[in-house]
């Protein structure tokens, strides 16, 4: 009795798994294909929009649009702050000339090592000549030789610093230029991230399409595929029982040394138990 109810019962439920879905398996096959077709349509739209608009994946543009802003803000800044310096410079280098004081006075000027140079040969030259002019004249021809070279070193030195100068002038003008067209970079890179926005919008929508599609049809290629597994357990009969039962070989007997222990105590909480409760 035990094992045909149970029989019964695997019986019943494999008819129900598979009788459930095989009226309407042809329905179903239909459906699927239906959903596979309008999937493979969906994904065709989604690519063909990607193409015609160039687009990549919305966390690879958002990332490339974030780092060409990064790289473009910091090269501003970085050219703001070399900008200051070379004005201050120039400012410098003005006041200097304007107050008729001496530009070695000014650092950028006094650190530049053709400048440096120029005047470490001046500054040895004249000291030769200050030694020299106690022990020969203007007119001797070593000292007329040193009056040559201070000349020189002097008109030297006079172009180093006009070129420093000349420098830092057109320094001050490029970055000024390079920081307007790097702004103009900005601008435009922000311009094509708002623009790439709303294609990614219209990107966003044809991307939920193609998913709702595809969840579709998974849900319906699943149920179709357990139908078919249930039915194959069922034709073939590789649902079993795995415990049968089974019935005994020979009665069971009483085991009396325990029977008399027991029934001795029972006995005994009924004659002294009872009576004394």
């Amino acid at each position: 009795l035990a094992n045909s109810m149970a029989s019964e019962y695997i019986r019943f439920q494999g008819q129900q798994e598979s009788g459930m879905t095989k009226a309407n398996r042809e329905f179903l096959h239909q459906k699927a294909a239906e959903l596979r077709a309008r999937l493979e349509e969906s994904e065709r739209q989604l690519a063909e929009y990607r193409k015609s608009e160039n687009l990549i994946e919305s966390g690879e543009a958002k990332n490339v649009d974030s780092a060409r802003m990064l790289q473009f803000n910091s090269a501003i800044t970085e050219a703001q702050q070399r900008l200051i310096k070379a004005r201050n410079d120039l400012q410098t280098i003005r006041a200097t000339q304007q107050a008729g004081r001496d530009l070695m006075e000014v650092r950028v000027i006094a650190e530049n090592p053709d400048v440096a140079m120029n005047r470490k040969d001046l500054e040895t030259k004249m000291a030769e000549r200050r030694e020299l002019e106690p022990l020969c004249g203007r007119r001797h021809p070593f000292m007329m030789g040193l009056a040559r070279a201070i000349e020189e070193l002097k008109i030297s030195l006079d172009r180093s610093t006009s070129a420093i100068i000349t420098m830092t002038e057109a320094e001050v003008k490029n970055l000024e230029s390079q920081i307007t067209d790097y702004q103009t970079q900005v601008d435009s890179a922000r311009g094509m991230a708002v623009e790439q926005s709303s294609k990614h919008v219209k990107q966003n929508l044809l991307l939920d399409q193609v998913a709702a599609d595809r969840k579709t049809y998974q849900t319906i290629v699943e149920s179709l595929n357990k139908a078919d597994v249930a039915g194959d357990f069922t034709g073939t009969g590789a649902l079993s029982l795995s415990d049968t039962a089974s019935v005994p070989m020979k009665p069971v007997k009483p085991n009396k040394p325990m029977a008399a222990v027991v029934s001795m105590f029972v006995f005994g909480i009924m004659v002294l138990g009872v009576p004394l409760g």
